[in-house]
């Protein structure tokens, strides 16, 4: 999905002939001028963001609607909006049933994992791991976060600016430094406030976007020819393929990414925050179970938008052809062939990708704050800092991060790929190896620090293997045939070396072709990644932890794992389940042995149910 960026000085689209008019800069600049005037509402409003737990938390007094809105739209990037089209275009619909993945992510984020985080009142998803373990394991999964979000926030900027500006004729750091401004004005100004009802706006601009280009597509190609089109070419087809080195088949979306989602929803303080603003726990859940029609639509829509993309230049392909120069850049393209004679509508599908790049990066920058302050400075300090310097601190650091994260878009602009795959490793990477020191804690009450911290380290290591090994010695992948038959005489003139299609070998044949041994390791698919460093850092954590003697459950807060049993056994009765507790006392010590009249009538009514 970053491949637009390593064309970063190429762009030959002198063929296009539709740019940005008038109507489209001020659609454009009107959405980002909506976000800065939340952030000044905010700002001057109320208590004026002068206390940590507005600034950082909302006080805690946010409703379901804009808290719902503003954890779909933290991860649903202007990646997703630029990239999941093209992801269809090129390997088919196989996406799609990625929708699967979010039920069982979402299940477990909701009763397995936000009850313990919400219920201790902490701020920092990470002071769980001191609780739980020790301070290293606290640090090393603060410092993942901090790492990867701010790589991944600088390519959520640089790489969607990148592919409008080859297509619209929008000049690329015009959009880097508008919503990099933007976002550092309203985040730091506004806090959590002004952070959750611009990303409520803006999932607005976002789905409008996504419609836009849906129903125009269909007017243009028409209901029928779209998926006629997509079923000839073969882009309806289904993998079910256990194969873990093809790159897409329903196993691999349905199980390997649900523990990607997991992570996402469960263990990443951007979204753990989010959950903080609500005022109960059973409002915080019902946001979580709110995201998925959410989820599944756009990643419907959006798939879908794909086929419609590939049914408008299925006769001319326009990457093939030399019009575009990477597959990120078909979306912005089409938006400005069929929709550009609109005038307006182009400006506001390119707000709509502007917006995914605000709430990522205004979530990530409130978020980083946070985990700043309250894992890295206030650790180091004999006595917290006071509410006014914190307040004060959690505003410039949202000012200096969100000028780091310009400075690293520029870095990329004159690296190129390589600084890009390494964000890709890095955020692909870090996910798997804390969510399992994440389940060690919370599901593993044997588990020590000592196999925490060997746990986590191993994971990252043998996960950062394969993920840089994968990056630089990328798999072989099947792409579906394109065709340039069609393409104007003078686009076939212009480049005598073109070809009518792309390879036609089969997935099989390239499986047949993939490599073995150590090679093969960096052939799984990425799908699996996230899932390889879960079962690392379980596996070395617990025998680490056994070999360093183990945990002393009976001093164990009960309050620090999560009574699974709770949930999957719910309709057994409370002395039966004290067996699937692992010796941690959840409901008092009356499980075990106890005199009270009123318990033991309790325990007779459940049995006789």
């Amino acid at each position: 999905m970053y491949s637009s960026m390593e064309a970063a000085n190429s762009t030959s689209t002198d063929d296009i002939v539709k740019r940005f008019a008038i109507a489209d800069y001020v659609v454009f600049f009107l959405s980002l001028a909506l976000s800065a005037a939340i952030g000044v509402y905010f700002g001057c409003t109320g208590k004026k963001q002068r206390t940590t737990q507005e600034f950082l938390l909302a006080d805690r007094s946010m409703s379901i609607g804009p808290v719902t809105l503003s954890i779909f739209a933290s991860f649903i990037s202007a990646i997703t909006i630029i990239g999941q089209p093209a992801e269809t275009y090129t390997y088919g619909i196989m996406y799609i049933w990625v929708t699967l993945s979010y039920i069982p992510a979402i299940l477990i984020s909701t009763y397995v994992f936000l009850p313990v985080f919400y219920n201790l009142e902490i701020t920092s998803l990470y002071e769980y791991l001191e609780l739980r373990f020790n301070r290293a394991s606290r640090i090393i999964a603060a410092a993942c976060f901090i790492l990867q979000t701010m790589m991944y926030m600088a390519v959520v900027v640089y790489g969607p600016s990148l592919a409008i500006s080859a297509v619209t004729g929008l000049n690329t750091w015009l959009s880097v430094i508008a919503i990099s401004v933007v976002c550092i004005f309203y985040t730091s100004l506004g806090g959590m406030k002004a952070v959750l009802w611009t990303d409520t706006l803006q999932s607005g601009i976002m789905f409008a976007g996504i419609f836009a280009v849906l129903i125009q597509g269909f007017i243009i190609s028409g209901w029928d020819q779209v998926w006629k089109d997509a079923s000839e070419s073969g882009r309806l087809d289904i993998s079910v393929d256990p194969n873990p080195l093809e790159r897409n088949t329903v196993w691999s979306l349905a199980i390997g990414f649900a523990f990607y989602w997991t992570a996402i929803y469960s263990t990443n303080q951007t979204q753990f925050q989010r959950a903080l603003t609500i005022p109960t726990l059973r409002k915080a859940q019902m946001t979580l179970w709110l995201n998925l029609p959410l989820l599944i639509i756009v990643t419907i829509m959006s798939s879908v938008g794909g086929l419609v993309i590939y049914s408008y230049f299925k006769d001319c392909d326009p990457l093939t052809s030399g019009r575009i120069t990477a597959v990120d850049q078909l979306h912005p393209l089409f938006v400005m062939e069929a929709l550009g004679h609109l005038p307006g509508l182009p400006g506001l599908i390119v707000a709509a990708i502007a917006s995914g790049s605000l709430s990522t990066v205004s979530s990530g920058l409130n978020s980083l704050s946070a985990v700043i302050l309250i894992d890295i400075i206030n650790p180091l300090r004999k006595t917290p800092l006071s509410e006014k310097f914190a307040s004060m601190f959690t505003r410039v650091t949202a000012v200096v991060l969100g000028l780091i994260v310009i400075a690293f878009t520029f870095l990329i602009s004159v690296i190129g790929g390589a600084i890009i795959q390494t964000a890709t490793v890095l955020v692909s990477t870090c996910s798997g190896p804390v969510l399992g020191l994440f389940t060690l804690g919370i599901i593993f009450p044997c588990a020590n620090g000592k196999g925490a911290v060997v746990g986590v380290i191993s994971s990252l290591a043998i996960t950062a293997w394969i993920g840089f090994g994968a990056s630089f010695n990328p798999p072989y992948t099947y792409k579906y045939p394109t065709s340039i038959e069609g393409c104007p005489a003078d686009v076939l003139r212009s480049n005598s070396s073109l070809t009518t299609a792309s390879t036609n070998k089969t997935v099989e044949e390239l499986i047949a072709e993939s490599r073995t041994g150590i090679q093969a390791l960096y052939s799984i698919s990425y799908l699996w990644f996230t899932l390889i460093g879960v079962l690392v850092c379980l596996i070395f954590g617990l025998i680490a932890s056994f070999i360093t003697g183990g945990n002393d459950i009976a001093s164990l807060d009960s309050r620090l794992i999560s009574p699974v049993a709770d949930g999957i056994c719910c309709c057994l009765p409370k002395r039966y389940k004290k067996y699937f507790y692992c010796g941690v006392d959840h409901h008092g010590k009356y499980l075990e042995e106890s005199t009270s009249y009123d318990l033991k009538k309790e325990e007779a009514v459940e049995d006789s149910l």
